[in-house]
C-alpha cells in the first residue's frame, strides 16, 4: 500500500475516515491507507458534506450504499444514486435540466423585466408537476432555489427587476401553498399575503388567513382565502437564568461551543479579561457566553426565522434579561458580567448593586431588537432599558413566575434554556421552540421543529412583505393589518410616511402602471379617545377623512393644481374584535383613494440629505410665497370674531381632555392641573393658567383675532408638503459644501423658487372656522406650521431625537428635554433655541433656521413695502405667529400617543415622551406669546414687535 502512487487530486475528496476535504496528495495517501486499519468515520462524512452546501451529492454506480449512509446519516443535502441507467439518467437529468432551466430564465430577466412571460409560468409547472413523481427532483429543487430566494430577500439592496423577483415569488408562494391548488392541472400561487379579518364571523374576527392569487393552466386568475396558522407573525425569544441546569454540565457544553465556534472563543476571551481582577461564580462565564453565542449562532445559520417578521427578546428572570440585553445590541457581554454575578451570587446589597448599576447604565446603547420589559412593554430606548434594569434588580420586577407581554398576533417562543418547559407562560406548547444546543441552529436534522420553521420562512419572504413590516414596525401594528387594506389584485409599492392619524399606502392593480394612494383613517387604528360625537377641531379622524375627500373634490381653479384628485370615498363600519365589555361594538372607517403625487416631502428630504440651512429658508420660502399667493387669495372673508376662543382656546381645552382620558396617568392632574410647569430648567405658566390668562385679558384680543379669513390649506406640516423636482436643491447644497464663489452660491439659491421646486401640498385638514369640506376657511395664520417643524423640533420630537426627563413633585412638573447631538434635523436646521436661551439671532452671518426666520417672512411675505398688503390685513402678524405656534403645539399631543402591538397603551412618561415633549413644546411659546403681550420682548427672531394696541 505504501507504494502507491497518489498525484494531487483535480476534484476535492471527502474524507470518510476524519472531518475535512482532501486537496493534497499525501492527504489522499493517507486516506486510502486508513481504509485498511481505520473505522469509516460516517458522521464526519456527513457532517463535511453539508458543509459544503452543495445543491446535490451523486453516488456514482450501482449498490445505493453511499445514498443509505448519507440518508442514515440524516444528510441535509438532496442525494441519489447514479449507475448511467436510462431510467436514472432521465430522472437526475430532468431535475437538473429543470433547475438550471429555471436559474437561466432568472439571470436573463434579473436586470429587467416588469411581467411574467407564458414560458416562465409553463416552466414552473413542469417542476411542480414534476414532484409528484420523484421525491428527489423535489428536494434537489427545493433545495437550490430556496437558497436563491433566501439570498436575494435578505440582501440589503434588492436590485433585481419586477419580473425577478415575481418568478422567484411565484415558485416560493406554489411551493408552500400547493396544498391548497391543484398543481396536477397547472395551477400556480402568483401571491401570497396574509392578512387580518376584520369582517365576517365574530369568532374570527382579528385571526389571520392567507389569500392566495391563483393562476391556472389557462392563465386564468382566482382568489381564495386559507387559513394562516401555518408560521408566527410575532417571534419572542426567551432567555434565562437557565434554572435547570448543572454547572458543570453547561461547562461541558461551553467548552466545546468554544472549541467549535470562533465567535463562542471570543466572547469568552472578553469575558474573562473583564473578571480578571476577580473570581465570578461558577457558571458566570459560561451562561453569558452561552446565551450569547447561540443568539448569534442563530442569526447567522438561520436568518430566514428572524428576517421579515417581528421579533421581541424577554428575560424571563434578572439573569435571563441581561441576556436579553446583550442579544439585543443594548450591551455587549462583557457590560453585564459584573452585574451577572452578582446575582448569581446571590447579592443584595443595594449599595453594590447600584453601583454595578451606575456603570452598567453608562455602557447603555439603544437595543437593535426591542426587549420586552416587566410591565410587558417593548423597549428600543437606552434609558427605558437602564430604567427598567434598575427595577429587575433593585424593585424585584422580575419576580412573579409569569409576566404579560403587550404584543398581538400569532406568536411563537423560542426558548434559548435546554431544560425549558414549553408553555410554562401560557403559550401553545405547539408553538414553542427550545433550543438545547448551537448544533440545533448550526445543522439541520438536529432540531426538526425549528427545521420546519426556517423552511417556513424561506418561502415567506417577499420584497413586499419586507416594506410592509417596515411600515408597520413604525406604526407598531402588524403587517397583517396593514394587509387587510389591499387589495388581491393589487401590489403595495410604498407608503406616506406621515400621518399621525392616517395610514397612507401605495398601490398599483395588476396589468396597470398608475400609482393609487389609499389613505385609510380608522377608530382601530387611532390610539385618543376621541368623541364619535365630536364637531370641529374635534372630530375623529374617520369624519375628518370624508371632510378631506370633499376638500379636495372641490377645489377651484387654480389652486387645485397643488393638490390630488380624488376618486372613490369608501365609508363603513367594521365589528370591533375582542373588545371590552364597555369597549365600541364597532370601528367607524373611511377610506379614499386619489392620484399619487412624485417627489420628495419636505421633512423626508431634509432627514435624508441634512441640505444646509440656507437651502431649507429657501424651501420655505416657495411654500410661503404659494400659501399666501394661490391659497389665502381664494374665498377671503372678513372675520366675523370668536375665532380666538374658538378656534384656539377651546381646542386646547378640548384636547387636553383627550389626553387626560386616554393616559390619565401621564396627562393626569400632576402635569396639567398645577399653575406652573419648570422646562429645562425655567418656570413657566402652565397651559390651563395661559388659556385663563388670554381670556382673562380682552385688551388683546384685538391683536390676536384675525381679521379675515380664506381657504386655507390647513395643515402644512412638511411632511404634507411634496417637492417634485429636487434638482435645484442638490445644486445649490453642492456648491455650499464645496466653498464655491459666492456669487455661484447666490445664483443657485436664486434659482429656488415655487416653479423650480414645484410645491405640492397633501394632507389637507378640510376644517376651518365653523366650516369643513368644500367650504372650509379659516384663519390663514394656520398655515404657518413649516417653522414648527424646525425651529419648534417638531421633526425631531416626531422622529424621537431626543431624551426626555419628568419629576411631577408637590411644588410642580419640572421636565427637561435633550436633543440628540447631530442628528439629521440638527444638522440642517442647526436651531440653537435662541429665544429660550435669551441669545440674539445671526442676522448677518446666519447659522440656522432660527437666524433665517426674518430674511424668510420678510421676502416671501412683502414686510420690507411700505405699502404691503400683507401688513395691511395683519399688522399683528408676528404676534399672532408666536400664538399660534403655541397652540398648535398645546393642541397637538392627541395624535402622538403610541400604542402597543396588542392595541394598548403603556401610560407612563417614557412611553408617551413624543406627546409630552411637544406639549411642552407648545408651553413655552404661549408662554414667550404672553411676554410680548406684556411688553417683555420688544423683538422676536430678528422682526421688531409692532406697536401694541
Amino acid at each position: 500500500m505504501n507504494g502507491i502512487q497518489v498525484a494531487p487530486p483535480r476534484v476535492p475528496v471527502i474524507a470518510n475516515h476524519r472531518p475535512g476535504v482532501l486537496t493534497a496528495a499525501e492527504d489522499v495517501h493517507e486516506a486510502i491507507l486508513a481504509m485498511t486499519d481505520q473505522v469509516m468515520d460516517s458522521y464526519a462524512t456527513v457532517e463535511t458534506l453539508d458543509g459544503l452546501h452543495a445543491d446535490l451529492a451523486i453516488e456514482l454506480g450501482p449498490g445505493e450504499k453511499s445514498v443509505r449512509l448519507l440518508r442514515d446519516g440524516n444528510a441535509h443535502t438532496p442525494v441519489s444514486a447514479y449507475t448511467g441507467a436510462s431510467v436514472e439518467s432521465d430522472r437526475l437529468f430532468r431535475a437538473i435540466n429543470g433547475v438550471s432551466g429555471l436559474k437561466r430564465e432568472l439571470e436573463q430577466i434579473r436586470s429587467e423585466g416588469d411581467h411574467l412571460e407564458p414560458r416562465h409560468l409553463d416552466m414552473l409547472r413542469t417542476l411542480f408537476r414534476s414532484f409528484a413523481d420523484d421525491p428527489f427532483t423535489e428536494a434537489y429543487t427545493t433545495r437550490a432555489i430556496s437558497r436563491i430566494v433566501t439570498r436575494e430577500m435578505l440582501r440589503a439592496d434588492q436590485d433585481g427587476s419586477p419580473a425577478y423577483y415575481r418568478l422567484l415569488e411565484a415558485f416560493q408562494h406554489t411551493l408552500a401553498h400547493r396544498d391548497e391548488i391543484d398543481v396536477d392541472a397547472g395551477e400556480l400561487v402568483l401571491r401570497s399575503r396574509r392578512k387580518k379579518r376584520n369582517v365576517g364571523d365574530a369568532a374570527n374576527l382579528g385571526r389571520s388567513y392567507f389569500e392566495l392569487r391563483a393562476v391556472d393552466a389557462q392563465g386564468t386568475l382566482s382568489d381564495r382565502c386559507v387559513d394562516g396558522t401555518g408560521s408566527p407573525e410575532t417571534l419572542l425569544l426567551r432567555f434565562t437564568g437557565l434554572p435547570g441546569s448543572d454547572d458543570v454540565t453547561l461547562h461541558r457544553q461551553v467548552r466545546r461551543l468554544v472549541a467549535d465556534q470562533p465567535l463562542a472563543r471570543m466572547v469568552r476571551e472578553s469575558l474573562t479579561e473583564r473578571v480578571a481582577d476577580s473570581v465570578p461564580a461558577a457558571g458566570t462565564v459560561d451562561r453569558v457566553t452561552y446565551h450569547y453565542t447561540l443568539y448569534q449562532l442563530m442569526r447567522l445559520h438561520r436568518p430566514a426565522v428572524l428576517a421579515q417578521r417581528d421579533r421581541y427578546l424577554q428575560g424571563d428572570d434578572p439573569l435571563g434579561w441581561l441576556s436579553a440585553l446583550a442579544a439585543s445590541g443594548a450591551a455587549s457581554p462583557a457590560d453585564v458580567v459584573e452585574l451577572y454575578d452578582l446575582r448569581l451570587r446571590g447579592s443584595h446589597d443595594r449599595q453594590v448593586l447600584s453601583r454595578a448599576l451606575d456603570r452598567l447604565d453608562s455602557a447603555l446603547r439603544d437595543a437593535l431588537t426591542p426587549v420586552i420589559a416587566p410591565d410587558g412593554v417593548p423597549l428600543y430606548a437606552r434609558r427605558d432599558l437602564a430604567s427598567a434594569t434598575r427595577a429587575v434588580f433593585l424593585d424585584g420586577a422580575l419576580e412573579e413566575d409569569v409576566h404579560v407581554t403587550h404584543l398581538a398576533g400569532d406568536t411563537w417562543t423560542i426558548a434559548f434554556d435546554p431544560a425549558a418547559t414549553p408553555g410554562t407562560h401560557g403559550e401553545p406548547p405547539e408553538r414553542t421552540i427550545t433550543l438545547t444546543s448551537d448544533l440545533d441552529l448550526s445543522k439541520r436534522g438536529v432540531n426538526a421543529p425549528l427545521d420546519r420553521l426556517d423552511d417556513d420562512s424561506a418561502l415567506d419572504l417577499t420584497v413586499e412583505k419586507r416594506m410592509i413590516l417596515h411600515h408597520a414596525q413604525g406604526r407598531r401594528i402588524l403587517s397583517t393589518t396593514v394587509n387587510a387594506y389591499v387589495e388581491p389584485d393589487e401590489r403595495v409599492v410604498g407608503f406616506g410616511k406621515g400621518g399621525s392619524e392616517s395610514m397612507t399606502v401605495f398601490v398599483v392593480k395588476d396589468g396597470s402602471t398608475r400609482t393609487i394612494v389609499r389613505k385609510i383613517l380608522s377608530e382601530a387604528l387611532v390610539t385618543a379617545a376621541w368623541r364619535a360625537d365630536g364637531t370641529g377641531v374635534m372630530l375623529p379622524p374617520f369624519a375628518k377623512a370624508r371632510q378631506q375627500a370633499e376638500f379636495l373634490r372641490h377645489l377651484p381653479e387654480p389652486v387645485n393644481r397643488y393638490f390630488p384628485e380624488v376618486y372613490d370615498v369608501l365609508e363603513r363600519e367594521l365589528p370591533a374584535p375582542g373588545r371590552p365589555d364597555d369597549g365600541p361594538v364597532t370601528h367607524h372607517e373611511v377610506i379614499y383613494e386619489m392620484s399619487f403625487v412624485a417627489g420628495d416631502e419636505v421633512s423626508r428630504y431634509i432627514e435624508r440629505y441634512s441640505p444646509p440651512p440656507r437651502v431649507v429658508a429657501k424651501i420655505y420660502q416657495a411654500i410661503y410665497q404659494v400659501l399666501e399667493r394661490d391659497v389665502h387669495a381664494v374665498n377671503r372673508v372678513p372675520a366675523p370674531g370668536g375665532t380666538l376662543d374658538e378656534s384656539y382656546l377651546r381646542k386646547i381645552e378640548d384636547r387636553l381632555d383627550v389626553c387626560r382620558r386616554t393616559a390619565p396617568q401621564t396627562f393626569g392632574p400632576r402635569l396639567l392641573d398645577p399653575e406652573t410647569i419648570t422646562i429645562n430648567g425655567i418656570p413657566r405658566r402652565n397651559a390651563t393658567a395661559l388659556v385663563r390668562w388670554f381670556r382673562e385679558h380682552p385688551e388683546h384680543h384685538k391683536v390676536l383675532e384675525p381679521r379675515f379669513h380664506s381657504l386655507v390649506m390647513g395643515d402644512t406640516n412638511t411632511e404634507n408638503i411634496k417637492i417634485t423636482h429636487t434638482g435645484p436643491l442638490r445644486m445649490a447644497q453642492k456648491l455650499i459644501e464645496e466653498g464655491a464663489p459666492q456669487r455661484e452660491v447666490d445664483a443657485a439659491l436664486a434659482a429656488i423658487t415655487p416653479a423650480t421646486l414645484g410645491i405640492k401640498f397633501l394632507d389637507p385638514r378640510a376644517i376651518g372656522f365653523r366650516s369643513t369640506g368644500r367650504d372650509t376657511i379659516d384663519d390663514p395664520m394656520y398655515d404657518n406650521k413649516p417653522w414648527h417643524n424646525s425651529i419648534g423640533h417638531y421633526d425631531e420630537m416626531h422622529f424621537e431625537h431626543f431624551q426626555l426627563d419628568v419629576r411631577t413633585p408637590d411644588t410642580g412638573p419640572q421636565v427637561r428635554i435633550q436633543f440628540d447631538e447631530g442628528n439629521p434635523f440638527q444638522r440642517a436646521y442647526g436651531v440653537r433655541d435662541t429665544i429660550e436661551g435669551g441669545h440674539a439671532v445671526a442676522g448677518e452671518r446666519p447659522l440656522g433656521m432660527e437666524d433665517h426666520f426674518a430674511e424668510v417672512m420678510t421676502q416671501a411675505l412683502g414686510l420690507d413695502d411700505p405699502e404691503s398688503p400683507y401688513l395691511a390685513d395683519d399688522p399683528y402678524w408676528l404676534v399672532r405667529f408666536v400664538f399660534m405656534m403655541g397652540t398648535h403645539f398645546t393642541a397637538m399631543p392627541p395624535f402622538h400617543f403610541q400604542a402597543e402591538l396588542d392595541g394598548t397603551l403603556t401610560d407612563s412618561y417614557h412611553v408617551q415622551r413624543r406627546p409630552v415633549a411637544i406639549y411642552c413644546e407648545g408651553v413655552k411659546w404661549l408662554n414667550w406669546a404672553v411676554e410680548i403681550l406684556e411688553g417683555k420682548r420688544t423683538s422676536f427672531l430678528g422682526i421688531p414687535v409692532p406697536p401694541l394696541p
